[in-house]
């Protein structure tokens, strides 16, 4: 699992597209945000064994305002995938929810598998 803010990892991108989840850690933020982001941490890291960039937009202020450029929302949490520095918005837990349950989810990550890992 990669943790690193995007100003740094874009310097050293993997050359594999990277998924980048974007989640705000803020205490009293909204808990149905915060478990919707560990599902979605989990979901990446563990199940699926993607390498996973968690960029926290409290933290990191100039990277949340790159991402929600991206994908016109200003919302937590947010998926999106990196390939070569170049950040495509996914969606956000709906949508990746939507993906596991109808067996579509290895048609948006596949790129973001290990070599070997028969996906």
């Amino acid at each position: 699992s990669i943790r690193q803010p995007v100003s740094m990892a874009s310097e050293s991108a993997p050359s594999k597209p990277v998924v980048v989840v974007l989640f705000s850690s803020y205490g009293s933020g909204s808990v149905l945000a915060r478990k919707r982001t560990s599902w979605l941490l989990d979901l990446f890291a563990h199940q699926k064994k993607l390498d996973v960039l968690e960029i926290d937009g409290t933290k990191h202020v100039e990277d949340r305002k790159h991402l929600w450029g991206v994908s016109g929302a200003k919302s937590y949490p947010q998926v999106f995938i990196r390939t070569s520095g170049v950040d495509k918005y996914v969606g956000g837990y709906e949508d990746v929810h939507s993906m596991v349950e109808t067996d579509t989810f290895w048609d948006t990550f596949k790129g973001c598998a290990e070599e070997g890992s028969g996906r």
